[in-house]
């Protein structure tokens, strides 16, 4: 793996020069197998702006409540291409199996609540979506024990699993986890902030993308998608940083889709404030590109 090569601290260019050299092969590598060199979106417009792939650091997702971040975050840990840590906060893991379970199989979310269903169907269903997802693991991080090593220690389990070089951990939402799971950080440091240095330091640790949620607050909308609080910091932190919306102009549609626009507002490896459209299928939690 890439951060087994030993390189001293500090270093002369010659002394990077074999790290370099690794990453080159393995990108060609990728290339050749027609594989990401590394976790993907599995939006091919999203990872065309992001470099084809998800580098290892902090991604953020942002976003008012009820904008779709949980539904896209998660989507994207389904089609990443790589062993994934689902650690969610935002909802209970029985919950996230029934999206993943309409996401899959394309049943409606509402058959999968109002106990209609046959246990031999149910099964069946959740034997389809299992299938399809062999390598997401979903941890419940609303668990006070939770901390950032508990994260990091289980995400770590994930990819030895698989014995893979490449996983993606995703944290939904920074919001509402962060207050007090930082320990050993300043504490006058925000809980947002220290969150975020935290997730940072378990990404390159891990040698892994962390694509992390986090919510805006509706009042603070048009001033800036991510002005509140320690968030402001965030340029100086995330690899990238994405910012979903319904635009105004939208409405649903009579089978429930509806428009998304998500911008791409910091960008260290593309251009930045490309907005891409998306429409939510609000019946089986599916996310699709719009041409």
């Amino acid at each position: 793996m890439l951060e087994d090569i030993p390189v001293p601290n500090p270093a002369f260019l010659p002394d990077l020069r074999h790290a370099l050299l690794a990453e080159e092969m393995a990108a060609q590598d990728a290339v050749m197998c027609q594989v990401p060199h590394g976790a993907s979106t599995g939006f091919p417009s999203l990872d065309q702006e992001l470099g084809g792939f998800l580098v290892p650091g902090l991604h953020i997702l942002t976003g008012a409540p009820g904008q779709g971040k949980t539904a896209a975050a998660l989507q994207i840990a389904v089609q990443c291409g790589v062993p994934c840590l689902y650690a969610s906060s935002e909802m209970r893991r029985v919950e996230l199996l029934r999206r993943l379970v309409a996401l899959e199989t394309g049943i409606e979310i509402g058959k999968l609540r109002d106990g209609n269903l046959y246990r031999e169907e149910l099964e069946t269903l959740v034997t389809r979506a299992s299938a399809a997802c062999p390598m997401l693991a979903l941890y419940d991080v609303s668990d006070p024990q939770a901390s950032v090593m508990a994260v990091e220690d289980a995400a770590r389990a994930v990819r030895d699993q698989f014995q893979a070089i490449h996983m993606l951990l995703v944290v939904d939402s920074l919001t509402e986890w962060s207050p007090g799971r930082t320990k050993g950080l300043p504490d006058e440091k925000p809980s947002d902030e220290a969150a975020l240095i935290a997730l940072k330091g378990v990404a390159t640790r891990l040698s892994c993308p962390l694509l992390a949620t986090a919510h805006q607050e509706r009042s603070r909308q048009e001033r800036s998608p991510y002005s509140a609080g320690a968030l402001e910091r965030i340029d100086y932190i995330a690899e990238s940083l994405w910012h979903l919306e319904q635009p105004a102009a939208s409405r649903s549609g009579e089978q429930g889709q509806t428009l998304l626009r998500l911008t791409i507002l910091k960008n260290r490896y593309g251009p930045s404030g490309k907005s891409l459209a998306f429409e939510f299928d609000g019946r089986i939690h599916l996310i699709r590109p719009v041409a």
